[in-house]
């Protein structure tokens, strides 16, 4: 796991290999996750239809990364993973295919704001967006803790 569009001349020779392996692997959904959704732009078109294009929004703060997501990926996503504050989408909604919310793990983890988590994914199941709720914030991941079972989903977009 790594953030493959991080601006680092090192990884051009690293990444020209990832993207042979993407083409050749016609079966297979490619996800890249990024916290620099701008750098899309260096995928070769080709490429960028074949992939799940993610990024990272910790919070309000952040989520302009959204409006970077490119328009020929097969599935756009937020990974609101770690959750931090409050999300407000209802501006992105149109460039968002699934949502993925979840607390941060490890033993300085930051606690994940209960609150914020329901609202993202009620305004997500509202516009109609398939959510995958991962997991509470804790020191050891996978634990759902605080999340009640009524709003706990592991959906996946069609």
């Amino acid at each position: 796991m790594a953030d493959v569009l991080e601006d680092r001349a090192d990884l051009d020779s690293w990444r020209v290999k990832l993207w042979e392996t993407i083409e050749a692997t016609q079966r297979l959904d490619w996800m890249l996750l990024t916290k620099r959704p701008e750098r899309f732009s260096i995928l070769p078109p080709e490429i960028v239809q074949r992939v799940w294009a993610g990024t990272t929004v910790e919070s309000q703060e952040y989520a302009d990364r959204i409006a970077h997501l490119p328009e020929l990926a097969r599935v756009r996503f937020v990974s609101a993973e770690p959750l931090l504050g409050p999300l407000d989408l209802r501006r992105y909604l149109g460039r968002v295919d699934w949502v993925i919310c979840g607390g941060e793990s490890g033993p300085r983890f930051r606690e994940m704001d209960l609150e914020a988590a329901q609202a993202l994914v009620l305004q997500a199941r509202r516009a109609g967006l398939a959510v995958y709720v991962k997991q509470d914030s804790a020191q050891w991941s996978g634990r759902q803790g605080r999340i009640p079972d009524e709003w706990c989903s592991k959906e996946w977009p069609a």
